[in-house]
């Protein structure tokens, strides 16, 4: 599902990948820290995690999170196509407050952004604090998906809208970043994108 890989890919972009280094987790360390397919309902699996360092550009904003991160850690899953959600941890020599907080603004200020072929509309969402601080968004987009039907004998293209949502919860605890993001079509589960955030920020020490 190319919507999918779009919007997953924009907020990985936020994140990305770095080279390790001293005094701060490391990638293993992280990757110890992401959610396991025991955490997720019966019936998912875990899927491949694309490079998030081909990530495209959410709101212009590149690579924030990555700027002074150390190591960083991503996992995926998914139901079939959608439902999915990815999971990415940024580590940091110290606490990426100002990092984090800045980022924040940005997409604050941003209501909406194009990729090629796609426009996602920028929603901002509540949700309880989670880790120390935390901030949740949303992306949605729509495809038009062509169907056949046969009228009078000749066969009519009709064109079906198709909305997706992806809830995209980001955390600070400690010297690391939690983002978590869950696509669905129509509206993501409100109390599920929370509780696996949730989990996913307890397995963060601090």
């Amino acid at each position: 599902m190319v919507l999918r890989a779009l919007a997953m890919a924009a907020a990985a972009g936020m994140v990305g990948a770095c080279g390790g280094g001293g005094g701060g987790p490391t990638s293993k360390e992280l990757a110890a820290e992401l959610l396991t397919l025991k955490d997720l309902p019966t019936g998912w699996s875990e899927q491949q995690a694309a490079n998030a360092s081909q990530g495209q550009s959410l709101c212009r904003i590149s690579g924030s999170l990555r700027k002074d991160a150390i190591a960083t850690a991503q996992r995926k899953f998914g139901h079939g196509i959608l439902p999915a959600v990815d999971e990415f941890l940024a580590g940091y020599h110290r606490s990426p407050s100002a990092t984090f907080d800045g980022l924040i603004g940005e997409i604050r200020a941003c209501h909406s952004f194009g990729i090629p072929g796609f426009r996602f509309a920028v929603g901002h969402l509540q949700v309880p604090t989670i880790g120390t601080k935390s901030y949740a968004f949303s992306l949605s987009g729509e495809v038009r998906a062509v169907s056949g039907a046969n009228v009078a004998s000749a066969r009519v293209a009709s064109s079906v809208a198709i909305r997706f949502t992806f809830d995209i919860v980001m955390a600070e605890k400690g010297n690391q970043v939690l983002v978590l993001v869950y696509g669905a079509t129509g509206t993501p589960p409100a109390t599920e994108v929370t509780a696996l955030a949730t989990k996913a920020a307890s397995r963060i020490p601090g």
